[in-house]
């Protein structure tokens, strides 16, 4: 019997000895197959490379423009934009500006033409009518002495006086004939000058007044060619000054035929 259980003894404990064994080496097997998290006490991760390319970072850019009508803006919403791109351009208030430069450059061109020159025109007639005066003037004394000279002439002996004094009765009349045409012909003379005169005054104010006028209207028109300069500087086509696209076109108001709008970028950093 002792022996017996001895044999019995020995054969289970070889049995469990063998059955450890087979169940450390299948524990052994399934664990290199199949791990499982619940088993593991640490969680590994792979290094991150730092050679990946990262996202880039963006910013938002506000463009605030004033434009004539909606066709001047020459983006749209979503639109890829490169640095220098046309933005805005108010070529329709820069024809107008241009338009009217043109008209003005021509206005000044004729301002500054010399004005006729009346004055000469009227001294030359105020001066023709002096000198006819002077002439008229002149011929009226001499006939006036003739006649005083006729008149003091007495002839000493009866006999010549008989023969010349009907001759000389006829010079004189014709001396008073010519001294009454004389004398009406230096009194329009006289009226001639007075005319003379007066117009010579009207043209000379009237040429005064209008170097005045021309003056004034020369300083009128290059004040508003300065003007429209500015203008133009200032009406200049906005172009972008980053890369990007459009994130937002937003009309924000009306101000007289203006409009204004802000453009919104996303630029990359």
């Amino acid at each position: 019997m002792v022996r017996l259980f001895d044999k019995l003894t020995n054969f289970s404990t070889g049995l469990m000895v063998s059955i450890l064994i087979f169940n450390s080496s299948s524990s052994m097997n399934s664990a290199d197959s199949f791990p499982s998290p619940s088993n593991s006490s640490t969680i590994f991760s792979l290094p991150v490379d730092s050679s990946e390319p990262k996202q880039p970072e963006t910013f938002l850019h506000l463009i605030k423009v004033t434009v004539t009508n909606l066709e001047e803006i020459k983006v749209k919403e979503k639109q890829r934009v490169k640095a220098g791109d046309i933005i805005s351009d108010r070529h329709s208030a820069r024809s107008s500006l241009l338009a009217k430069k043109r008209q003005l450059d021509i206005g000044i061109s004729q301002a500054s033409l010399p004005l006729a020159d009346s004055e000469e025109i009227t001294q030359s007639k105020f001066d023709q009518e002096r000198m006819t005066l002077q002439k008229t003037q002149l011929d009226l004394k001499q006939i006036t002495e003739k006649i005083e000279t006729y008149q003091d002439f007495v002839f000493k002996d009866d006999q010549l006086s008989e023969i010349f004094e009907p001759e000389k009765v006829k010079e004189l009349a014709d001396l008073q004939e010519k001294q009454i045409t004389a004398t009406l012909a230096v009194k329009e003379a006289i009226a001639r000058l007075k005319e003379a005169q007066i117009q010579h005054s009207i043209q000379l104010s009237n040429h005064q007044r209008n170097l005045e006028k021309q003056k004034y209207e020369l300083e009128s028109l290059t004040g508003q060619l300065q003007e429209v300069n500015e203008q133009l500087k200032e009406i200049v086509a906005i172009r972008s000054p980053y890369q990007g696209y459009v994130y937002r076109v937003r009309i924000t108001g009306q101000n007289d035929r203006n409009l204004t709008a802000e453009i919104v970028l996303i630029v990359n950093k």
